[in-house]
């Protein structure tokens, strides 16, 4: 979907690193290790509230992502293509 509608990684939709050969494990690093020595994680649901907060108190503008027409755009699409 995202390669058929010209959704570019990085600038588009940060974080959307599509998997080829230069990009295959990219996000798959283990952290067992880590996990381990004590890591833990948060809640989804506290993770975007938390970051929301951090980035509204910022006053910075993001720089990156679809505009909130072109996402209403693609999520129409995806929607109608579910069928």
């Amino acid at each position: 979907f995202m390669a058929d509608h010209d959704i570019a990684p990085w600038s588009d939709m940060p974080v959307y690193v599509p998997e080829t050969d230069e990009t295959k494990g990219f996000s798959s690093a283990s952290v067992e290790k880590a996990v381990a020595s004590g890591l833990t994680f948060r809640t989804l649901s506290e993770t975007v509230q938390e970051t929301y907060e951090w980035r509204s108190k910022s006053g910075e503008k993001l720089k990156a992502g679809l505009s909130t027409e072109r996402e209403a755009e693609l999520l129409e699409l995806l929607w109608n293509e579910r069928d």
